[in-house]
């Protein structure tokens, strides 16, 4: 039966109910069988597959190859860059645990960097994207509910404790932490905050403190070291968003929705559409979606957290939460007798729900009453349900279901990992000559709250120094702005030096939103 598709609105909660009826069963009736075996990861998107595939074809089609270019890498993205034993050289610890996470990535995907340390600019960021959901525990802070802006939040006994012993059999938690009370306990920060927190090795702002340092640093080594830093943040910034277009992310539904059955083992579970799209389309079969979703105009928005949601609900979760159900937040049916019409059922639907959005419309009885059937939208299949035998109505989601969705969600999900991108790069500088002589650094991106231009020099050995640094005052922070110059004395005492070999502006500062804005720009002293 034909309806209208959901539009894109901030949805009230519909009810302030618990989560379904035999969710907290489900996972408590598993909770002994989880102590004594061990389990499959309950994940995201599979990182492998889905979030490597999602971030390969994002960055070849962004504006990340010409931007490495003007950072000194010829190549761009296909740039060698090694990982050497001097990254975090003041956290050795973490540096490790680094390595050890990296030589577990499958050698096959392409991805991992050899023995020698080294991996390609591209290799580097979509390693970054599978790491950020490892160990598996850290996907506890990639769910947000843009109705309730809160992260996962199913804190409910039995739930939590099935749930503690999960991640404790995956090596996400030690068992002292299960016995103690403080392991996952199906909350998490929301992940918008998540990109921010101190704790997250991939956030934002290690991403700009490590692109900070892979144009400041003194030595070409310790440049490369910051760069294979800042495009791990990246590629694991990346990973987070991405996870934004599974409903069951932003509809705070971990128990049932990633705890689904998958397998014959009752212990292989976790979210039926996420493996859906992991075995239908794989890493290469997103190029189609990707190519598709690279002729469409390029989301912008005006923060980062904007991407995820926002006033106009028109953040990646708001739209994948406004459109599609979970497994955990369909109706859970209705008996349905000879006279019941198609409107009562409706209305004890509506009143079942927990999100005001989406809404089952009207359904077809007497389909029902003898087979499976659809309720569709313009995408596709929007779920199924039957009348079975104890005239009871059940809905449900299938692989019918899980197409559309995919459909609809996948090329969204790409064309906002590129508008990411490109908002992340936004900051500009350039670099013009002046009739004088001199030299002048114009800001081309957004305006700032605040900035600080600094000028280096590149010598011959790829080493360099401080030459000047200006705090910008209010005028100069302006989009399009001269925000400083060198004088003609300078230039020419450059171009006098025969071991300068280059010139750079390095401009970095906080947008109106709060965001960061890196930019840099060189000009050759010596042809």
């Amino acid at each position: 039966m034909a309806h209208a598709e959901p539009q894109p609105r901030r949805p009230g909660r519909a009810s302030a109910t618990a989560p379904r009826a035999g969710a907290g069963a489900l996972v408590c009736g598993l909770a002994t069988a989880l102590l004594s075996a061990v389990t499959t990861p309950v994940a995201a998107f599979d990182g492998p597959t889905t979030h490597a595939g999602l971030t390969g074809e994002a960055v070849l089609r962004s504006g990340l190859h010409q931007a490495l270019r003007g950072l000194g890498l010829p190549l761009g993205l296909f740039t060698p860059l090694r990982l050497g034993h001097t990254a975090l050289a003041a956290a050795p610890a973490e540096l490790t645990a680094l390595r050890e996470a990296l030589a577990r990535l499958d050698a096959a995907e392409g991805y991992r960097p050899g023995d020698d340390g080294v991996q390609s600019a591209l290799g580097w960021i979509t390693a970054g994207s599978v790491l950020a959901g490892l160990p598996a525990q850290l996907e506890r802070h990639h769910f947000f509910d843009p109705v309730a802006q809160r992260g996962l939040d199913q804190r409910h006994w039995g739930t939590s404790a099935a749930a503690a012993a999960l991640a404790t059999l995956e090596g996400g938690a030690p068992l002292r932490a299960l016995l103690a009370g403080v392991g996952f306990d199906l909350s998490g920060m929301a992940a918008p905050r998540w990109l921010r927190a101190p704790t997250n090795r991939l956030s934002v702002e290690s991403f700009f403190v490590r692109l900070e340092g892979a144009t400041r640093a003194t030595s070409a080594a310790a440049r490369e070291q910051h760069l294979v830093l800042a495009l791990l943040s990246l590629g694991g910034l990346l990973h987070v968003l991405q996870d934004m277009g599974s409903p069951t992310h932003v509809r705070n539904d971990f128990a049932p929705g990633m705890l689904e059955r998958l397998g014959d083992s009752p212990l292989d579970r976790g979210s039926a559409f996420e493996r859906y799209v992991a075995r239908r389309f794989g890493r290469v079969g997103l190029q189609a979606l990707a190519d598709r979703a690279g002729r469409q105009t390029l989301v912008t928005r005006p923060s980062i957290g904007a991407f995820f949601s926002a006033g106009d609900w028109q953040g990646l979760a708001d739209l994948t939460h406004a459109r599609h159900f979970s497994p955990g937040t369909l109706p859970e049916g209705v008996a349905v007798g000879r006279d019941t019409t198609a409107a009562a059922v409706q209305q004890t639907l509506l009143r079942q729900l927990r999100y005001a959005a989406p809404a089952p419309p009207p359904l077809d009885l007497g389909c029902a009453r003898e087979r499976v059937c659809y309720a569709h939208a313009p995408q596709g299949a929007w779920l199924a349900y039957r009348i079975d035998a104890r005239a009871r109505l059940q809905l449900w989601l299938d692989e019918r279901c899980y197409a559309a969705t995919a459909r609809d969600t996948l090329p969204r999900v790409l064309r906002y990992t590129l508008g990411l991108i490109a908002h992340l790069l936004r900051g500009t500088v350039t670099l013009e000559p002046l009739t004088s002589g001199g030299v002048a650094a114009r800001h081309g991106g957004p305006a700032l709250a605040r900035g600080t231009l600094r000028w280096l020099v590149e010598d011959r050995g790829g080493n360099r120094r401080l030459l000047a640094e200006r705090a910008l005052d209010r005028a100069r922070r302006q989009s399009g702005a001269l925000v400083d110059a060198l004088s003609p004395q300078q230039v020419t005492a450059l171009g006098a030096d025969p071991q300068a070999r280059r010139l750079l502006a390095q401009l970095l500062g906080r947008d109106r939103q709060g965001d960061p804005v890196l930019a840099v720009a060189s000009l050759p002293l010596h042809r």
